[in-house]
């Protein structure tokens, strides 16, 4: 009777104690990626800022390599900006 009895708890409680980890893993999940999110927004950012603020100066004090560090630059930020798409595309 007492093996009956807990056999019973168990089959009912197991489908709850599954639903309630597979919601945890869902909420880090969703945690995690909202970080990814955050961090590849500031770094995008801040290369656009400060590569900005480079090719500027280049630009004012005449540098001859300005253009193409304006073409590297240009690169880079898509390259940054491309993978911060992506990354927000496929993550929840």
């Amino acid at each position: 009777m007492i093996t009956f009895i807990k056999t019973t708890i168990l089959n009912i409680l197991t489908p709850l104690l599954i639903q309630q980890q597979q919601q945890t893993i869902d909420q880090q999940l969703t945690d995690w990626s909202n970080e990814i999110q955050t961090i590849l927004n500031v770094v995008t950012g801040l290369f656009a800022i400060v590569g900005g603020f480079l090719i500027f100066f280049q630009y004012m004090q005449g540098n001859d390599q300005a253009q193409k560090n304006f073409i590297k630059f240009v690169i880079g930020l898509a390259i940054f900006g491309l993978v911060n798409l992506i990354a927000s595309f496929f993550m929840p």
